[in-house]
């Protein structure tokens, strides 16, 4: 078996070797398209950044997939929803909930899942995460029918607080509309400003309300030991079932 192993290996590494003439060749022979498609995607690349939102959404996501804001992360990639819900429209169709909700909720103890082929309109209850006895029931950013859920999370419901935006994903929608959602979702510069703005006015409520957190710079990442029950209260209707005006 193990002079097998090394006969497959060397009949490998010397058929990459041959081949490395012909590509050499190949690249010789196109080097006027290589070079002349270079020139193109330098003088089109910048054009396409300032024209299309699109394409600054996609190059903002590809160079910084993470940001971080006072302790609190915010992927690029996704489309965020003023409920705090975030969505994939363009790829896998994931769903799930922003730093935010994690950190004002605190470690999830339950997640409740809604069944597949279940349909849903775009701000109606998606699923339900739950800290002792505070619950956030999350709306959905898109419309369509949940194609799978997260089973990973009935077992490890701190998937949530420790990557939301990656193993910690509630649901997967087929959107109806997907341009519709797309247009709907804040995204790119917006999507950061907005949730900079949000998480810089949740610490300011909870200075008002509960007198703590007044360091300037301090985070928001353990903000739910902060939040007495009033706060509580007060923070989940307006913030995490906000809807956009139609």
């Amino acid at each position: 078996m193990f002079k097998k192993d090394v006969v497959a290996d060397a009949v490998i590494i010397l058929l990459i070797l041959a081949t490395l003439p012909f590509i050499a060749l190949l690249l010789f022979a196109l080097r006027g398209v290589l070079v002349g498609a270079l020139i193109v995607a330098l003088i089109l690349g910048p054009l396409a950044y300032v024209l299309s939102p699109a394409f600054r959404d996609w190059f903002s996501a590809w160079a910084e997939p993470l940001i971080r804001y006072k302790g609190l992360r915010l992927a690029t990639d996704v489309g965020l929803d003023p409920s705090h819900s975030w969505a994939r429209v363009d790829e896998d169709g994931s769903v799930g909930v922003d730093d935010l909700v994690q950190a004002t909720l605190g470690p999830v103890d339950a997640v409740e899942l809604p069944p597949t082929g279940r349909h849903v309109q775009r701000g109606e209850p998606l699923f339900r995460l739950r800290h002792g006895d505070r619950i956030i029931d999350v709306p959905s950013p898109v419309s369509g029918t949940v194609i799978e859920v997260n089973p990973a999370l009935l077992d490890h419901p701190d998937l949530i607080n420790d990557a939301p935006f990656e193993s910690g994903w509630a649901v997967r929608i087929r959107s109806d509309d997907p341009r519709s959602d797309r247009r709907a979702l804040l995204r790119g510069k917006k999507a950061r400003a907005w949730f900079r703005s949000t998480a810089d006015e949740v610490l300011q409520v909870s200075r008002n309300r509960a007198g703590v957190l007044t360091g300037a710079g301090v985070g928001v990442e353990q903000l739910y030991r902060q939040i007495d029950t009033n706060t509580w209260h007060d923070l989940i209707e307006p913030m995490f079932t906000a809807r956009r005006d139609e």
